[in-house]
């Protein structure tokens, strides 16, 4: 029951005020218009893209793999172009490209000048990530075709600036494999020196060789055995000279010396064979990866010269037609209400403290 009474006692005390409530609202509603009639009109442009994948920026594997290419970015590539959209660079550029010193009615002599124009930039620039993993570069501007002008503009140079991040690295690659490919061809050239004089200490310089070198033997063995059994048939006959059995002879010591020296080289060229031929495969080796190495190197450097999108436009911004800001009806209706809630308040509050005496209590202090 009190608290109905209290009620009943609030609204009395507002309707005995409500003239004085009503014209505070009548003139808040008043003035906000009048204020807001001042107010210079925002449009805003908006473009949408998407980060594109750092896979678009690198060359296709060399061989026979296969690797899956993704055409739009991952969380990383989202917030790489967020970084870039924000920072203090692409505004500096962006001030300095469209002198927004003078667009924005700043003085340059000023000493704040600098920090008055990027936080006058900022206040109407905004970037932000939506639901579907796009993001929405917006811009602010009285000239609705300067807010699209500059939109894109943003949007481009973001391209621009995350191109060239992906093309300090892809450079930093090409210097460490331009000086990985000098070591190697150094590696390849000490090893087939090596390998050139193992085949001139054992002699080995064909995989024939073994082959050649058994007939050979084979060959100096049988007339060996054949002038040796010559030999002995002359010797043991009473009528052949002297002089041709002492040519027989050294027929005979020749071909021993012949068929000893086969098998020195035989066994030479056995000992070395195994060495040559296990140097022999880690030459190929390394040049077969030297031949992969370079052509990765050739396609990197032509994914360095190629041009390569960092972002993906879904939707370029227009000249907006619609203005952003001031919402005059917003204005004007939240102006009165709140005029309407400190009346209430003020008509309240003096209506519950009118029976005190404050210059006594002010005199009494």
């Amino acid at each position: 029951m009190d608290n109905r009474e209290n009620l009943l006692e609030v609204l009395k005390t507002i309707f005995r005020w409500k003239r004085p409530i009503i014209l505070l609202c009548v003139v808040a509603g008043i003035g906000s218009i009048v204020i807001s009639l001042f107010m210079s009109n925002y449009y805003a442009a908006t473009t949408i893209f998407y980060a594109a994948s750092a896979d678009l920026s690198m060359p296709a594997a060399v061989g026979n793999t296969v690797k899956d290419r993704y055409y739009y970015g991952s969380e990383s590539d989202i917030d790489r172009i967020l970084t870039l959209a924000e920072s203090n660079e692409l505004a500096d550029y962006i001030i300095k490209e469209y002198n927004l010193y003078k667009h924005y009615e700043i003085d340059t002599t000023h000493v704040k000048a600098p920090v008055r124009v990027k936080e006058r930039f900022f206040k109407l620039y905004n970037v932000t990530k939506t639901k579907y993993d796009a993001i929405e570069l917006e811009v602010e501007d009285k000239d609705p075709q300067m807010a699209a002008k500059l939109a894109n503009a943003i949007r481009d140079r973001i391209n621009q600036q995350a191109q060239q991040v992906i093309k300090k690295s892809q450079k930093k690659l090409l210097d460490n494999g331009s000086k990985s490919l000098a070591k190697k061809q150094t590696m390849l050239t000490s090893l087939a020196d090596s390998l050139k004089n193992l085949r001139q200490t054992y002699g080995v310089y064909s995989y024939t060789q073994s082959e050649t070198l058994t007939e050979l033997l084979a060959s100096a063995q049988s007339t060996l055995a054949r002038e040796n059994a010559r030999k002995q048939s002359l010797e043991s006959s009473k009528l052949v000279p002297r002089d041709t059995i002492a040519y027989v002879a050294a027929l005979v010591t020749g071909l021993e010396n012949q068929v000893i020296s086969l098998e020195e080289q035989i066994k030479e060229f056995n000992e070395g064979m195994a060495i040559v031929d296990g140097l022999e495969r880690i030459r190929q080796e390394a040049t077969d990866q030297l031949g992969l190495d370079q052509e990765q190197f050739k396609q990197l450097e032509a994914a360095y010269l190629a041009e390569f999108p960092a972002i993906l436009l879904f939707e370029q911004a227009g000249v907006p037609i619609i203005k952003s800001r001031p919402k005059r009806s917003y204005l004007v209706i939240g102006s009165v209400f709140i005029a309407f809630i400190l009346g209430v308040l003020g008509v309240l509050i003096f209506d519950t403290y009118k029976d005190i005496n404050w210059r006594e209590i002010v005199n009494a202090k």
